[in-house]
């Protein structure tokens, strides 16, 4: 059934009272595993609402990891001002390009290299 719609939440409902059973179940994909003759009503209520939910979760983890494959690979970037090139050709400025894939944050600063270069008069000499 996994195969046929993979985001589609699925609970089996069975008469084997069998833990193997069960975890293996979850393991092909199940979201929950309940017994004929020991469900109560609040149960199936509850677990057809957590099965959705916990694929809802799923989806987005997988979402998540495919972002992430996307900043694990090879980055064509500028040699000279350093904007990244996105798949469809498009260069963008490597702080919205990682902004737009990550969660990450950034701050400014100058090394000490390019402060001596480009604001040498700011820059207290040492000896």
């Amino acid at each position: 059934m996994r195969e046929h719609s993979p985001h589609l939440p699925v609970i089996l409902l069975t008469g084997n009272d069998n833990d193997e059973t069960a975890t293996q179940a979850v393991q092909r994909g199940a979201q929950d595993y309940l017994v004929k003759g020991q469900v109560a009503a609040g149960l199936i209520t509850r677990s057809i609402r957590y099965a959705i939910e916990r694929e809802k979760l799923l989806t987005q983890l997988e979402n998540s990891l495919k972002e992430i494959k996307v900043l694990q690979g090879l980055l064509p970037i500028c040699m000279h001002c350093k904007k990244i090139r996105d798949d469809q050709g498009v260069w963008t400025q490597m702080e919205a390009y990682i902004s737009r894939h990550s969660e990450a944050e950034f701050t400014h600063s100058l090394c000490a290299e390019c402060a001596s270069k480009f604001y040498p008069r700011y820059v207290k000499k040492t000896e």
